[in-house]
């Protein structure tokens, strides 16, 4: 291949339109009856560029007179700056390539993304406004007759004029069925049973009818379109199907035949329709509504409550026939349905070794995939980890309640027990009670640090008529996800046997050697610690001698306490914590804090497994969107990890290497050993009484040497006076607190 064809293979293909604007402009030294013409040439390019498209424009003003020139003459403007619009608005070529079929150029911008403009506002929305009578006008016609029947007496699917089968019908479901007959109604919605469809055109409306009035039976055991030879109705013939748009009374048939094969649960199952109960239902909800209500519930946390009642305006908004009240059998299905979803999504449905009845604690929960988990993501020999690298495979945990999240008491376990019963989040709650049998009379300590509320009020009842007043948590502090087994109830305030049991419950099979604990109380909580733990469960990972755990208090909450404490537990100056907060709880109370509304009216069970499902949504989208987190604050760190080692280094070599070493080892001496004097820790020598009067004694003493005195009498020095006033000041302030 030569270099000349080399270069004309590389070469782009270029489509060029050019548009001439004269304009009539007097020349310097012209009458004005010698007008002379000056033009403009406005040029626009598209180019295609590795399978995209680019455009460009230029314009070029002639300053010369150009009437002498053909406006067919050749004109060649320079390259410009290209512009993408093909992947920019996420175009598909073939897009672009349909207005370069009719000889027009593509669009720059997606005319559907609205422009804020100040002072102009959504521009769109501006244009809309200039079609709002067309709008109109097409909404009104659609709920006449329509303008696209010509033939008005004619089916519209069977062709049929007959005026004894007139086309009376229509369906709102259907996508541009038209005006049809009675028995092609009945033809076209056998595979649709749950369509909307009105009936007889007055010359003024049209009247609400259903699918069961024209003659419609839902037939189950076979397949649609087929009918068994023994059909078995429901009970009374009124059954009920709740859908996403409407509540549906509906004509249904069990398969008779297959009586001794299936039951009627599983016939309704096996048409995606969730019966209410399991003998003779007569209510059942479609798949579709419940899934679509299950995420609901998770996203913008509306109650049962709240979409059987837009599904019930949906069927009938005038209020004057309001449809049969579901309600109840709707909070019922969805409540085994989250459940059912529970543990299909936990691979419970394919043990063939244990029944549901088996399952263990927490086994339900989805555990955070960025946590070390033995035997799961941790390599060979994590056990062997250095003292000094050990936090690399340990579990960062933080520790916070909820006022919040508060229970009415209503109801009572044996009326509504749940179904989760500890397969979760929540702990199982008749182990739970047992043991706080155990611990009913016992009083807090008060705090020796500030006047922390969660310590000083952990005695204090919830209010009249509630039975809880929150909930605690245990949480994965790096990443935000909820611990299995580590919510439970706070029958009075934040006490620490509650604390005290999650923890254990969240630590079930676990057996790492390196914990991080965070608690906005972890200063006063820690103490005693371990021998309360003893007495839930000696087998507890944090007992074990080889087990290092430290604890550390939330940034935010750090300052509220004594300088002692913000340098003993500050995240900054604990090894392993990295750049850790603690307030992980924190950010997770903002998405369950709108449940509080409808869970405190609800039974013990309900809340327990509404706040189940939640965690684990909660759970879910965190585990979605890890991959992207953690890469976003890797490369944050590792963008500026050169400039802070530049610094650190720089400000080592300011300082005199005796004393960097000194510190060093005093910080890795701390560090191993959290007994031994914190380096960080700022130590102030305050004189002591008797050290004040031997200096002033001395001070005296000398003053008389030269001369001086300031005695008041012979027997009362200044520094004995001085002394007696403030023995007289202590002893006035022990007789105001014990007076006679």
């Amino acid at each position: 291949m030569t270099k000349g064809s080399a270069n004309q293979k590389k070469k782009k293909t270029k489509m060029k339109s050019s548009s001439y604007t004269p304009t009539s402009t007097l020349l310097p030294g012209s009458s004005s009856s010698q007008s002379s013409r000056k033009e403009t040439m406005h040029s626009m390019k598209l180019k295609h560029i590795g399978g995209r498209f680019a455009v460009t424009h230029k314009v070029l003003k002639s300053e010369v007179n150009l009437s002498t020139i053909s406006n067919s003459s050749e004109r060649i403007s320079q390259p410009m700056g290209w512009e993408e619009i093909a992947d920019t608005n996420g175009w598909d070529p073939g897009y672009v390539e349909s207005f370069l079929e009719k000889d027009a150029l593509p669009p720059t911008t997606d005319p559907e993304l609205s422009e804020q403009t100040k002072g102009k506002g959504d521009r769109v929305i501006h244009e809309w406004t200039k079609d709002v009578e067309a709008y109109l006008r097409t909404l009104i016609i659609m709920e006449g007759r329509g303008s696209g029947n010509t033939d008005r007496d004619t089916c519209q699917t069977c062709g049929s004029n007959d005026p004894q089968r007139p086309n009376t019908y229509r369906c709102l479901d259907c996508h541009n069925l038209g005006m049809v007959c009675k028995d092609c109604m009945v033809s076209v919605h056998q595979h649709h049973p749950l369509h909307r469809i009105q009936k007889v055109w007055n010359g003024n409306y049209f009247s609400k009818t259903s699918l069961k009035t024209i003659g419609l039976r839902i037939q189950l055991g076979l397949r649609p379109g087929e009918f068994c030879p023994f059909p078995t109705p429901t009970w009374n013939d009124d059954f009920v199907i709740l859908d996403l748009d409407a509540v549906h009374e509906v004509g249904l048939d069990y398969c008779g035949c297959a009586w001794e094969k299936k039951g009627q649960v599983t016939q309704l199952l096996e048409r995606q329709l969730y019966p209410a109960t399991v003998t003779n239902p007569k209510t059942a909800a479609t798949f579709r509504l419940l899934e679509v209500l299950e995420l609901l519930q998770y996203e913008s946390k509306i109650t049962t409550f709240e979409f059987f009642q837009t599904i019930s305006r949906l069927t009938n908004n005038t209020g004057l026939n309001a449809p049969k009240d579901r309600y109840p059998s709707l909070l019922r299905m969805i409540h085994e349905w989250r459940y059912l979803k529970l543990l299909k999504r936990s691979g419970r449905g394919h043990d063939c070794t244990r029944p549901v009845s088996q399952t263990l604690p927490g086994e339900c929960a989805l555990l955070c995939p960025a946590c070390p988990h033995p035997n799961i993501n941790l390599p060979d020999g994590w056990e062997d980890e250095p003292p000094e690298t050990q936090y690399i495979h340990g579990l960062n945990l933080a520790l916070d309640c909820n006022f919040r999240l508060k229970r009415k008491n209503v109801s009572n376990d044996k009326a509504d027990p749940g179904l989760n019963k500890g397969c979760a989040y929540i702990v199982e709650d008749i182990a739970f009670r047992k043991f706080l049998e155990g611990h009913a009379n016992e009083v807090e300590p008060k705090s020796t640090c500030s006047r922390h509320d969660a310590v000083n009020l952990a005695d204090i009842r919830p209010g009249q008529g509630y039975a809880a007043s929150g909930v605690g948590m245990v949480e994965c502090a790096r990443h935000n996800s909820k611990r299995p087994n580590a919510v439970c109830d706070i029958q009075k305030g934040e006490r620490y046997c509650n604390m005290d049991y999650i923890v254990v419950m969240s630590l079930l099979f676990n057996f790492l050697k390196f914990f991080l604990i965070s608690y906005d109380i972890a200063c006063q909580w820690y103490i005693r610690l371990m021998e309360r733990l003893i007495g839930i469960s000696q087998g507890c990972v944090l007992l074990n001698p080889e087990t290092v755990v430290r604890f550390v208090v939330p940034k935010f909450h750090l300052p509220a306490h004594i300088p002692a404490c913000r340098d003993r537990f500050a995240f900054m100056l604990t090894p392993g914590a990295g750049l850790g907060d603690g307030e992980a709880p924190e950010r997770g109370w903002g998405e369950s804090n709108p449940l509080g509304p409808s869970t405190r009216e609800m039974g013990p069970g309900s809340r327990r497994d509404t706040l189940d499902g939640h965690f684990g949504d909660y759970n879910w989208r965190k585990i979605v969107k890890l991959g992207s987190s953690l890469l976003k604050k890797m490369t944050t760190a590792t963008s500026d990890v050169a400039e802070h080692v530049i610094a650190h280094q720089e400000l080592e070599v300011s300082l005199q290497s005796e004393q960097v070493a000194s510190w060093q080892e005093a910080v890795e001496a701390w560090e191993k050993d959290p007994s031994k004097p914190n380096p960080y820790e700022m130590v102030v020598k305050t004189p002591t009484q008797a050290a004040i009067r031997k200096q002033l004694a001395e001070e005296e003493a000398k003053a008389l040497e030269e001369g001086k005195d300031f005695s008041l009498t012979d027997e009362v020095s200044p520094s004995s006076l001085i002394a007696s006033g403030i023995d007289l000041e202590s002893e006035q302030y022990v007789f105001s607190l014990h007076p006679l």
